[in-house]
């Protein structure tokens, strides 16, 4: 939630909600060469499903086009349970769901995978920051942020998630 908070920057109503937990930390990867990242990410959640069959996942991109390109390139990984979302055709089932952002808005997964969080995509706009707090609010248990590609990342993350690859912040610091 920290995260989503800080997204939104001054837009927030209020720091003072109880919705935070703990959890495990955010994770950010960045990939210059997009088939290396299209391999790691196919790896990644072939292992996930593996250990976690009953696991929801939702691979995020910010439009439907580009959520096209990204399922193809996992298919062809042969990235199992795997399907594409455009027109809010979920199953609600375990599994891998391709999708664009304003699919996800008000639905939770098990995990969140964001694609191209990068300038491009994420501007330092108001519509970029709602955006991106939709996505980084539909994780039950972890998020990972992923910009492949020689792209620069969105200026919206914060600095320490950026350098360090994953933001762990504790549950007290928050709430100060």
């Amino acid at each position: 939630m920290y995260l989503a908070r800080h997204l939104l920057g001054d837009l927030v109503h209020s720091w003072e909600s109880r919705d935070f937990r703990e959890g495990a930390p955010v994770g950010f990867l960045r990939y210059e060469e997009r088939g290396e990242g299209i391999a790691f990410l196919s790896d990644a959640l072939t292992r996930l499903m593996r250990l976690e069959p009953n696991a929801t996942v939702a691979v995020v991109a910010r439009d439907s086009e580009r959520a096209t390109q990204y399922y193809r390139s996992l298919k062809q990984a042969e990235t199992p349970k795997i399907r594409l979302v455009i027109h809010q055709d979920f199953t609600f089932s375990a599994g891998i769901d391709v999708t664009e952002v304003l699919q996800v808005k008000g639905l939770e997964y098990d995990y969140i995978v964001a694609l191209d969080i990068d300038r491009q995509h994420y501007p330092n706009k108001e519509e970029s920051r709602h955006l991106l707090h939709v996505v980084a609010t539909r994780a039950a248990h972890q998020l990972w942020l992923i910009n492949l590609g020689e792209t620069q990342t969105s200026s919206l993350l914060p600095d320490e998630l950026i350098e360090r690859g994953e933001l762990d912040v504790p549950l007290t610091q928050v709430m100060s």
